[in-house]
């Protein structure tokens, strides 16, 4: 049995919960989450499902890891390293792996090596292992890749394209991306640099160069918004005409050679009504995954279904416990580990 703490009960981190009830070689020991609507309930209410759990959800992971008892921390709160280092440092601390949605955790390495160093080399000197996965980073853009490139003999260059119907996410993540601002506000935020927009590119690029062999030395970010012509009501967000609905976020790495290497974008479609996608259809924006390796062989792949972000990241991380608590320590990613399936 492998006992789980839940930190973050939003989206993701429900998602997660539920289909972890469901196994049976897991078992929920502790939630945790700041949202004041939520602390001091029962999980079971928090989560939606037709029992009480008997886990109250806390304010404070510290407190729940020094409870003991449990084998390992899920984690689906930020896209940031610093934002969650005190979450890994205690959990560490307290001898339990770790495994979180955090986007820059999926190859922390790439733009901050001495942190990564520091989490790798704590994980180990407590024997436990630290993961970021989820769906991109963790899968579509960085494990897919890899899968396709052991058919290759050379390889001079990847292009990943991802094409995402975002309509089921929260205002939070979407004013991420600057979905709903208006096109004036969308360009200031991309002109001073505020605009978050997409988490992990340089990640999954940088941890694809290093299982290649090649060294990324640049990355070069572009962003570009899509002012719609309709309104756009979704389940927790409306774009009204006029307001940026789609955003693209377009990054290339280029190696010490000078060459572009890579070319990863994601475009966030809000278009939850038929309207809408033929609004972004007209635009030439089709939903879908498209991955292009050009090498020895020249391989194309065109991926559909794989939409449902949240619930996908949720199931990512569930099918992550068994292999985390069996992997040797320290801070892994996802070229450390066979492709995760749905043990039963």
């Amino acid at each position: 049995m492998i006992r789980v703490i839940l930190n973050g009960l939003g989206a993701v981190g429900q998602d997660a919960g539920r289909l972890l009830l469901k196994k049976s070689y897991l078992e929920c020991v502790g939630a945790v989450d700041t949202d004041p609507a939520k602390t001091g309930k029962d999980l079971g209410d928090i989560l939606g499902v037709d029992r009480k759990l008997g886990i109250k959800v806390s304010t404070s992971l510290e407190a729940v890891v020094a409870q003991g008892g449990a084998d390992i921390v899920l984690d689906s709160t930020h896209s940031f390293v610093k934002d969650i280092q005190d979450l890994i440092f205690t959990s560490v601390r307290g001898g339990l792996n770790f495994v979180s949605s955090c986007e820059e955790l999926g190859y922390p390495a790439a733009e901050n090596p001495g942190l990564a160093h520091q989490i790798d080399e704590l994980a180990k000197s407590h024997s436990v292992t630290v993961l970021g996965t989820g769906t991109n980073p963790g899968f579509i853009q960085d494990l897919v890749p890899l899968v396709f490139l052991g058919c290759c003999s050379k390889v001079k260059s990847i292009t990943a394209r991802r094409l995402n119907e975002c309509s089921a996410l929260g205002a939070a993540t979407l004013r991420q991306f600057a979905i709903g601002e208006t096109s004036e506000e969308f360009d200031r935020q991309v002109a001073n640099g505020s605009l978050v927009s997409h988490v992990g590119h340089p990640h999954s690029m940088t941890m694809i160069a290093d299982a290649l062999g090649w060294k990324i030395t640049e990355t070069k970010r572009t962003l570009r918004g899509w002012v719609s012509r309709t309104r756009r009501q979704g389940a927790f967000f409306t774009v009204e005409p006029g307001r940026i609905c789609n955003v693209e976020t377009v990054t290339t790495g280029y190696r010490d050679t000078g060459e572009k290497a890579m070319t990863f974008s994601i475009t966030m479609l809000f278009a939850p009504t038929a309207e809408a996608k033929k609004e972004d259809a007209d635009n030439g924006l089709k939903q879908g995954d498209f991955l292009v390796i050009e090498g020895e062989p020249k391989i194309e792949v065109s991926m559909s279904g794989l939409d449902r972000a949240v619930s996908m990241t949720g199931a990512r991380l569930v099918n992550s416990l068994p292999f985390v608590v069996q992997a040797k320590p320290g801070l892994l990613s996802q070229k450390d580990f066979p492709p995760f399936a749905p043990v039963e």
